[in-house]
């Protein structure tokens, strides 16, 4: 086991192919998207690979974000059953000594086995939801009162997509404030389409539900290519049950097929209590790959 350093990216994207495979990994993103993520990572700290007879066949990077209770680490292992434990241990001790809060370690269902040794415990599930196809959907108006908006329309300020995404998505479990910085770099990221971050708003003006989506290529997937990636549907608690969530996804759908994608895909909370599966599978969703998320909390 050895520090991680940014050429030994791409052997580690070949690695998750065969986790797609397999059944671990849920999708392999393609070079532009990690390029985009990693960007400022510390590979030599918060990396580790295994090579054998000079081939690469695994590795753990280590990220964290802020949430309420602390700092939140996520120890991404690439690797099959028999790495596992090993890499999951590193990550742990790594985001230990970092003084977190406590880890994460995210795995498909079923392929966590020895997991439990290091201290992680099941904590959550996770469902990527797909749509195969674009066609046939519905139209879905927005409620009386409200009105749409999207980022071309100049209307609606960076911050205020900010503010109202918070006020969403504040009470989720693990949330993390979203950063205006992150906002800025996918808007000025090469292939970023207009157009597809939509809101709802009051007859005032004032944000109730917002949609962000976009185009994205993935690599060794079965899903039509471009995928329309929902990433973020949140409705503030005010506006709830009024359809909103439902419409503007719909609205969403039309746009990314205009946009050129073939399919669309989701992921959500499977134990969240809003039960916001249940709008998606209205639209045609199901669920497509589950994520098991295994935690183990310091304090």
């Amino acid at each position: 086991m050895r520090p991680g350093k940014p050429s030994d990216l791409r052997a580690l994207r070949v690695v998750m192919k065969r986790l797609v495979r397999e059944g671990i990994v849920n999708c392999v993103p393609n070079a532009a998207w990690f390029q985009r993520m990693l960007g400022d990572f510390d590979w030599a700290a918060r990396s580790r690979v295994v090579e054998q007879d000079g081939a690469m066949v695994a590795g753990v990077l280590v990220f964290d974000r802020p949430i309420p209770e602390g700092t939140l680490a996520r120890a991404e292992i690439i690797a099959g059953p028999e790495l596992l434990v090993p890499l999951a241990d590193w990550g742990i001790a790594l985001s230990r000594a970092s003084a977190a809060w406590g880890v994460q370690v995210w795995r498909g269902r079923g392929h966590g086995d020895g997991l439990e040794r290091t201290g992680l415990a099941r904590a959550r599930r996770f469902w990527r939801m797909d749509r195969p196809n674009l066609l046939a959907v519905p139209a879905l108006p927005l409620a009386n009162g409200y009105r749409l908006l999207d980022d071309t329309a100049g209307a609606i300020s960076e911050q205020e997509w900010m503010d109202a995404y918070e006020l969403a998505f504040a009470e989720h479990w693990r949330h993390s404030r979203g950063r205006l910085e992150t906002l800025q770099r996918r808007r000025s990221a090469p292939g970023f389409v207009p157009g597809l971050e939509l809101m709802a708003v009051t007859a005032t003006g004032r944000p109730a539900a917002l949609v962000i989506s976009g185009l994205e290529e993935y690599e060794e997937d079965r899903r039509p290519q471009p995928v329309g990636l929902v990433g973020i549907v949140g409705t503030l608690p005010e506006h709830r049950r009024r359809g909103l969530a439902a419409a503007l996804t719909a609205e969403a759908l039309r746009r990314l097929r205009a946009a050129g994608a073939r399919s669309s895909s989701l992921y959500v909370d499977a134990e969240n209590p809003t039960r916001a599966y249940e709008v998606y599978r209205r639209l045609g969703y199901e669920v497509g790959f589950e994520d098991e998320v295994w935690e183990l909390t310091f304090n």
